[in-house]
């Protein structure tokens, strides 16, 4: 738990960093990752710390508990804001008429905020009932069998808490989720246009909904390049 609670800071610091500092973050990160990298290696060596002290009863299971909720409470309280001030940020560069590249890396900051949002509402949930899980078999229950049951239970919470979060991240990009099999049939409708624009030698001019959004992520995509 040292390592989960210890990365909701990176997440944080990173979310930040490329929200109010956009041009920065995306200049450092196409050179060495000096930051992450350096973030990691204190969250790797605060854990190790942690689980040392843990180990030689340093620091008790209550203590224990009270630094994990005050990481999850603060890291919910701004995780929460994050997509707020996103949108506004996003909406001033587009008011100001800001170059493409800084208004696509606010729409993928206001993507980034809302997913993030969304997983740390699942991370509370599953932290809250994990920890009501590990305190009542560890210290309430003393029977074997209901010892075994919750112990079970809190350990195929974990696994459904991982099982979730990756879920919930593929299916959030696009990409990723027209990969997944699809569980029901999907019809395509194809909307014919209504009235065909032709020219003076016969070519047919106008599009269906379909082509026109291709010719427009390819132009998009063509322009993005340069």
């Amino acid at each position: 738990m040292f390592g989960g609670a210890l990365s909701l800071p990176n997440f944080i610091i990173d979310r930040l960093c490329a929200t109010l500092l956009p041009v920065k973050y995306e200049a450092k990160g196409n050179r060495f990752p000096l930051i992450a990298i350096t973030m990691i290696t204190v969250q790797v060596i605060l854990t190790a710390l942690g689980v040392v002290a843990y180990i030689n009863e340093k620091i008790s299971d209550f203590q224990q508990t009270i630094i994990f909720t005050s990481f999850c409470v603060f890291s919910a309280v701004v995780f929460s804001i994050l997509p707020i001030m996103t949108r506004r940020i996003d909406e001033q560069y587009r008011r100001e008429h800001s170059s493409v590249s800084l208004r696509y890396q606010s729409t993928e900051n206001l993507r980034v905020a809302r997913l993030l949002n969304i997983l740390m509402v699942l991370y509370a949930t599953f932290y809250i009932s994990e920890t009501g899980l590990y305190y009542i078999y560890y210290y309430f229950v003393k029977d074997y069998l209901l010892n075994k049951i919750f112990m079970s239970t809190y350990i195929m919470s974990i696994a459904a808490e991982i099982f979730v979060s990756i879920m919930v991240t593929t299916c959030s990009h696009p990409k990723l989720r027209s990969a997944l099999p699809q569980m029901q049939r999907k019809t395509k409708v194809s909307t014919p246009c209504g009235r065909n624009v032709v020219s003076t030698d016969g070519r047919v001019l106008s599009f269906s909904a379909d082509e026109e959004q291709k010719i427009y992520f390819d132009s998009y995509s063509m322009m993005w390049r340069k």
